[in-house]
């Protein structure tokens, strides 16, 4: 009964894990506010910050609704250090889904501070 109870909590956090990275679709700009104001108390200075076409492509259909993904694409200079935390907290409070796509660039201007390209997914109920 034990592990029963322990694998039913375990089971229940999954559930809330999953239900916070879930986004409405009205609530995109709000992620959108939040990734940046994220990225401003991690000193990483994002140059563009852009939700890309939707695909249109339902991963999921239940009651619930339709569950699909949106790329948001982010353009950003920061250190190794800065973007390591920024990634780190919004990965802890659930912002996206998925990362598909990272690519990190010498700047030539500035030996400190990278080029920062990224490409992330998050996921969207809709009717």
């Amino acid at each position: 009964m034990a592990d029963f109870l322990k694998n039913l909590d375990m089971a229940r956090g999954q559930v809330k894990d999953f239900q916070a990275m879930v986004h409405k679709a009205d609530s995109i700009p709000a992620v959108l506010k939040t990734i940046s104001t994220t990225a401003n108390e991690y000193g990483v200075k994002i140059n563009q910050l852009v939700p890309q076409k939707s695909d249109g492509i339902v991963l999921v259909k239940n009651e619930d609704g339709q569950y699909s993904s949106l790329s948001i694409l982010v353009r950003a200079h920061a250190t190794y250090h800065d973007l390591g935390k920024f990634l780190n907290r919004l990965e802890q409070e659930k912002v996206f889904w998925q990362m598909e796509a990272i690519d990190i660039a010498a700047d030539e201007k500035d030996v400190i501070r990278h080029v920062v390209k990224m490409q992330m997914k998050i996921l969207i109920l809709g009717e």
